[in-house]
């Protein structure tokens, strides 16, 4: 299919089906092959149009812009000045689940990981604009559907810098007297881009000048929307926001924006220059002390040698005492998308393969070699075949892509191995072929999943979530201290079990112990943590897993065990992987893993448990009942069923 074919008129799309961040922004990460025809799919559509933004992160090269307005064969650098040219190699079609790249090396180098910003053309998100200068004041009509928040404008005939219009420059006050450019690093100043006009709903105004409107010239223009409630299960929510904050020197700078950004862009305006820089999870957008990966749209470089900061379930915390990003009195802008969570997925799944999946590993070649079909943001891996730890990475943890994990059975903290590598948009990939034995249990961000990182404080806190529900089970873990344990909250682990909490690096019932949970039941909005040095040392760094029930999708809860016919649960569906615990007093039982793909149901049950901190366990051959359309049915056994004894579940379909 070619790009004119695709190239379907030039209003962004109306609401509707596409109101959740992964309809209008994805960023696909794929691995070049050197060849043409290859297909980068299961993103975005372009049948809309919409804009391509193509960065390979391990090489040198510039930020290459194409979009479906101007043809996939034009493009356009953000490190250049130079006018719009040809060349069918770097990209050969817009599709409508992603894009085909050609042969260059600028946008598919072979065995390179290259990223595709794609920006949907939608109402309240983002548009394509494309207009001829006049010489003079003119007015530019457009259909973002709302007042743009930032325009980039660049000349297609001459060679020119972009100009730059934010809501933020000047500190908010008449931006539109002011600009900034880039591949330049140039501080905001007063300049005639914008004819001394503030942009409106429907139009924005340029000047005379060469970069924005200069006689004889064409030039495009892409706008960006701010904080416009179109999006979520209730379409009122945002997933784009333009913003602004001053440096605090010694202090962490607030970049609020009411949402977990998964995308951004930082620049310097005032008190010195800096890079445009470009920060994502995908590569990792970290929260600890780790190098933080980055590109400048400013030139070609790549590179790890920052700690940016961290995000919560509202903001983006720039660190302190980096001049760059937080210099004390330098005024800042920034445009940052939501990542998906919660609320702003669609609220019931329609499979429980849509946001959790099993594989086992391989030694396939490509990129990923495990395809979920969606994007990963925890992966939880277990060799059953031999004496070995579990491994978790996840979405946000450090370096991602440079293999950084924990160890689910262990108190240490996170630790390199190059056997894994990044979760891609669509799955993740395998380093090495020593881990063709293993097994992967993948979640995606959903309302039955959610992953929250956060700084402890040593005293009573509220730790913000997004999970667009009460969480029925959590996870916490410190990422800074090896001498803290994996802690547990599940709703039924006592009758009151905010006061009680459990560890996942040992076999132990309950713990009696209300300054965890400071006595508090979590919430649909917050879990309450209190001073112990498990959950909230001031200083360190945790990530937390919160996990509730989707009705047909995923069930927390308990049972007790019988005699007979054994324990049946019904958990509303079919489940193809459940983890249970007993919690009763006297016991000493294992945490157990069953799924349908290795076998629950076959009558020779293939099962891991996680065990005590340090151990690890093969996988043996036992009945533990099947699955039924309902749930299931657990045998009189110790680790899943005995008569009388009480237990914990998660199961998912």
């Amino acid at each position: 299919m070619s790009s004119q074919q695709l190239l379907l008129g030039t209003a962004p799309a109306d609401s509707g089906t596409d109101i959740y961040p992964d309809d209008n922004f994805k960023m696909l990460d794929y691995k070049g092959t050197g060849a043409s025809g290859k297909q980068v799919s299961n993103g975005i559509t372009f049948s809309d149009g919409g804009m391509v933004m193509i960065k390979n992160w391990e090489g040198s090269e510039d930020t290459y812009i194409i979009d479906t307005v101007r043809g996939a064969n034009k493009y356009i650098r953000t490190g250049d000045t130079a006018a719009e040219s040809t060349d069918s190699s770097l990209l050969e079609s817009f599709n409508s689940d992603g894009i085909t790249v050609g042969n260059s090396t600028r946008t598919n180098t072979n065995n390179e990981r290259h990223l595709a910003y794609c920006f949907r053309k939608r109402a309240k998100f983002f548009d394509i604009v494309t207009y001829s200068g006049s010489g003079s004041g003119q007015s530019i009509a457009h259909s973002l559907g709302c007042v743009p928040g930032m325009i980039w404008v660049k000349n297609l005939t001459s060679n020119a810098e972009w100009g730059i219009y934010h809501r933020g420059l000047n500190n908010g006050s008449n931006p539109h007297d002011y600009r900034i450019r880039f591949p330049g690093f140039t501080q905001e100043s007063a300049q005639d881009y914008w004819n001394d006009t503030a942009p409106t709903s429907t139009h924005f105004s340029v000047g005379a000048d060469v970069e924005t409107g200069q006689s004889g010239n064409n030039y495009v223009a892409y706008l960006f929307a701010h904080a416009e409630s179109a999006f979520g299960e209730n379409e009122n929510k945002h997933i784009s926001y333009c913003g602004y904050y001053t440096g605090q020197g010694s202090s962490p700078a607030e970049l609020k924006c009411n949402f977990e950004p998964q995308f951004l862009i930082i620049n310097r305006v005032t008190g010195g220059t800096s890079y445009h820089y470009v920060l994502d999870n995908q590569r990792g957008m970290t929260n600890d002390t780790q190098n933080d990966p980055w590109f400048g749209l400013n030139d070609t470089s790549n590179s790890s040698g920052y700690n940016f900061g961290y995000f919560d379930h509202e903001s983006f915390w720039i660190t302190p005492n980096n001049a760059d990003i937080n210099h004390s009195g330098s005024r800042y802008i920034f445009y940052a998308v939501r990542a998906q969570d919660g609320i702003t997925s669609p609220a019931i799944p329609k499979a429980g393969t849509d946001v959790f999946d099993v594989s086992m590993g391989n030694n396939a070649s490509g990129h990923p070699q495990h395809k979920t079909n969606w994007k990963p943001s925890l992966v939880v891996t277990r060799n059953p075949t031999a004496t070995e730890n579990w491994n978790l990475w996840y979405r946000g943890l450090s370096t991602a892509h440079s293999g950084q994990q924990l160890k689910l059975n262990l108190t240490s903290t996170m630790s390199g191995n190059s056997s894994y590598v990044p979760l891609s948009h669509e799955g993740f990939m395998e380093n090495e072929s020593n881990v063709q034995n293993d097994w992967f249990f993948s979640w995606r961000e959903s309302s039955g999943f959610h992953r929250r990182i956060y700084k402890g404080t040593g005293g009573v806190q509220n730790v913000y979530h997004n999970l667009g529900g009460t969480p029925e089970m959590i996870w916490v873990k410190s990422t800074s201290d090896s001498n803290r344990e994996w802690i547990v909250y599940h709703k039924d682990m006592h009758s009151n079990p905010w006061d009680y909490y459990m560890k996942l690096n040992s076999n132990d019932t309950p713990i009696g112990n209300g300054s965890v949970w400071q006595g508090q039941v979590p919430s649909s909005g917050y879990f309450k943590l209190g001073s112990e040095n498990d959950v909230n040392k001031s200083g360190d760094w945790y990530v937390a897993f919160l996990f509730s029930s989707v009705s047909g999708i995923s069930k927390i809860g308990g049972y007790t065990g019988a005699s007979g016919g054994g324990a049946t649960v019904n958990c509303g569906f079919q489940p193809r992987f459940v983890f249970i615990k007993s919690i009763d007093s006297s016991s000493n039982r294992q945490w157990v893993f069953l799924d349908t793909t290795r076998g629950w149901g076959s009558g020779q049950d293939k099962y891991i448990t996680l065990g005590s901190a340090g151990a690890t366990d093969q996988h043996y051959d036992y009945d533990f009942g099947a699955p039924t359309s309902t749930g299931f049915t657990m045998p009189n056994h110790q680790w899943v069923g005995y008569d009388g004894e009480d237990y914990i579940y998660y199961a998912h379909a």
